[in-house]
């Protein structure tokens, strides 16, 4: 919780102060548009905190999932990999996915969006530069299978116990990036809801395997 408060405070000190010095002087359209960007940055990386803090709440509620429906898997990840192409593209980084039609579960279709953007989201922090990240959705007998694998910095055994815990980042997680911990608690969360799995392989230096598990369906009456 404390690195939570930590980047919250940051976030806000950087967007005050900015603000600060804006209005100390007039400036050229370029100074401005630098300013609004890191603002817009930092507004985002504020609304993600509040967004994660607000799914936990839910969990530990029990009302984690509000209405279940039949819902196609297939458009959920082509959407949130659209979605992502902003963050990707920044660090020019190579996404690829290979994605089943017709992949059927029944579940809470906001839910399901926000793992799955997650899971993509996380991929992408923890990939260096001119990397590449896999995305495969596809069918075997009764569950459908989504697997994101990165070409990241992976994780490292002693860490790799703890990663579903409530605000933990291992040491070479904080050197590469900011962050909060609550992403993979929030998609053990969501997974475990819909009774399904989520699995992670990982090799330190490079990459990682996350892979869910969840029933297919079939029959649609």
């Amino acid at each position: 919780m404390t690195d939570v408060s930590h980047y919250m405070r940051t976030s806000l000190t950087i967007i005050k102060g900015e603000i600060e010095i804006v209005l100390q002087k007039n400036r050229k359209g370029e100074e401005y548009r630098k300013v609004f960007k890191l603002l817009e940055d930092e507004s985002t990386h504020l609304q993600r905190i509040v967004e994660n803090l607000s799914t936990l709440a839910y969990a530990d509620a029990g009302a984690l999932v509000s209405r279940k429906e039949i819902i196609d898997l297939t458009k959920i990840c082509e959407r949130q990999i659209e979605k992502v192409k902003v963050l990707k593209n920044r660090k020019n980084i190579c996404l690829k996915a290979s994605l089943q039609k017709n992949c059927y579960i029944y579940g809470d279709r906001n839910r399901i969006a926000e793992l799955v953007f997650n899971l993509l989201e996380n991929a992408i922090k923890y990939t260096p530069s001119h990397k590449t990240i896999f995305v495969e959705l596809f069918k075997k007998e009764s569950l459908i299978f989504l697997r994101i694998i990165d070409e990241g910095i992976g994780i490292e055994i002693k860490d790799l116990l703890k990663v579903f815990k409530r605000f933990y980042r291992s040491e070479a997680a904080k050197k590469l990036c900011k962050g909060t911990g609550l992403g993979l608690s929030i998609c053990c969360s969501i997974v475990k809801s819909h009774d399904g799995e989520l699995e992670i392989s990982t090799c330190p230096g490079l990459g990682t395997c996350i892979e869910v598990r969840l029933k297919l369906i079939t029959s649609f009456s």
